[in-house]
């Protein structure tokens, strides 16, 4: 089963900065451009060499550019895979088994751990209540 069929919310990463320097429209862009390798998750998860290549850049100026946005590799998948994960549990009948192995997980209890690091419940309180309560409300909540 594929991700596929999971409406992808829009909107922009998440600006962590410091107070003294905001990001610009090109490192808007620039962290866009990263997010979009992420496209195709549940197919491979691209490697930092995989997404430095397809971006014209090296390894080591990814790595450098990222930490000057005050993010990573590592952390931009961690909030894709998130934001994935939430809306595969509110708009589909995934099993969270399935859910896991679209996002790259090799077991789906990896997948739960990391879920309840990230929301605060497990995988199934979390699609009970979008359920019950609405899914903007529940991800407003867990943000």
């Amino acid at each position: 089963m594929s991700l596929a069929i999971v409406p992808r919310v829009r909107g922009s990463l998440p600006a962590r900065s410091c107070p003294s320097k905001r990001p610009s429209q090109t490192d808007d862009v620039f962290l866009r451009r990263v997010r979009c390798q992420f496209a195709w998750l549940e197919h491979h998860v691209p490697t930092l060499n995989e997404v430095a290549r397809s971006l014209a850049v090296s390894e080591r100026t990814l790595r450098r550019h990222l930490r000057s946005l005050d993010t990573s590799y590592s952390g931009i998948l961690r909030q894709v895979r998130q934001e994935l994960s939430q809306q595969a549990l509110i708009y589909s009948d995934l099993t969270i088994d399935q859910i896991a192995a679209s996002l790259g997980y090799s077991e789906a209890t990896n997948f739960r751990h990391a879920f309840r690091r990230w929301v605060g419940c497990s995988p199934q309180v979390f699609r009970a209540q979008a359920r019950s309560f609405g899914p903007k409300e529940l991800i407003e909540a867990a943000a």
